[in-house]
């Protein structure tokens, strides 16, 4: 009997009606806030994620040739495929450009519970001036998705990855190393994170700073351990999230993303009642 590939789910007529009703309720929660659905290609050309991300990333996605000789990648996510639609077709739109998508993607990795080879992912894109005006709204919709699905006791936590990587870039590290510790610190692989920094000749009181800076974790006051735009940003963000009525979050300097294209505003929503699969966002 063929069974289904490792890492992949079928799903039966209850489950759909479920998981239907859950997407119906998020492309309704943002088009409220003026975000309009978009779609884009399942597989793209290889260098689309490897451009920014590196070439490392080929081990952990479905990358091959296709028979025209074409280096190409089921994506892995869909953000950098919408920015590359935004480039080729959308630049010369009015802004601000609201978007979201809804998908499959698809990762080369061990499947383990609440990780799938094959997954959905819904996301926005608010293409405007980058103030914490913006940010905030995108957090917002977020929290109003889960109000709206009656999801309890979640947690949103927000960080801006500026705060590292300007402090790599002080360091001295190479703007080509710097994903590659990121990664390490997303993934909470401290000891070899260490090793990276240490072979970029990074100063053990500085590598030890990076890592001090990654459990920052908690109300806004703790943004005193830091200084510059990115906290100032962060504090807009968390002002303006005030008058949106979002106020069970906290700030999370460990929110990490390897990715070259993420520099500045992250953030995560988990919910702990969800067992292996908390993270949500």
């Amino acid at each position: 009997m063929i069974q289904r590939p490792r890492g992949t789910r079928d799903f039966g007529p209850e489950e759909m009606e479920k998981r239907r009703c859950l997407e119906a309720i998020m492309r309704r929660e943002a088009a409220v806030f003026g975000f309009r659905e978009i779609a884009t290609p399942i597989f793209e050309y290889t260098e689309l994620f490897t451009i920014r991300s590196g070439p490392n990333i080929i081990e952990e996605i479905y990358a091959f040739q296709d028979k025209g000789g074409r280096e190409i990648a089921l994506r892995p996510e869909l953000t950098a495929p919408a920015m590359r639609f935004y480039v080729n077709e959308l630049s010369n739109s009015a802004k601000p450009l609201k978007m979201f998508y809804f998908g499959q993607c698809f990762r080369y990795e061990r499947p383990q519970s609440g990780r799938f080879r094959e997954f959905f992912q819904f996301g926005a894109e608010l293409i405007s001036n980058p103030g914490p005006e913006s940010d905030a709204e995108v957090i917002a919709l977020a929290a109003s998705i889960m109000r709206r699905i009656g999801l309890k006791n979640y947690n949103i936590r927000v960080g801006h990855i500026g705060v590292l990587r300007n402090m790599l870039a002080e360091a001295g590290v190479d703007s080509e190393v710097a994903p590659l510790i990121l990664q390490k610190l997303d993934k909470k692989e401290y000891d070899e994170a260490r090793q990276r920094m240490r072979d970029a000749d990074m100063e053990e009181e500085q590598i030890e700073r990076v890592v001090d800076i990654t459990n920052t974790v908690g109300p806004i006051d703790v943004l005193d351990k830091i200084e510059g735009d990115a906290r100032d940003h962060l504090l807009g963000i968390f002002k303006i999230l005030e008058a949106y009525g979002v106020t069970d979050i906290e700030v999370d300097l460990g929110v990490v993303r390897g990715l070259d294209y993420y520099t500045g505003m992250v953030f995560e929503i988990d919910a702990p009642v969800l067992g292996a699969e908390k993270q949500i966002c």
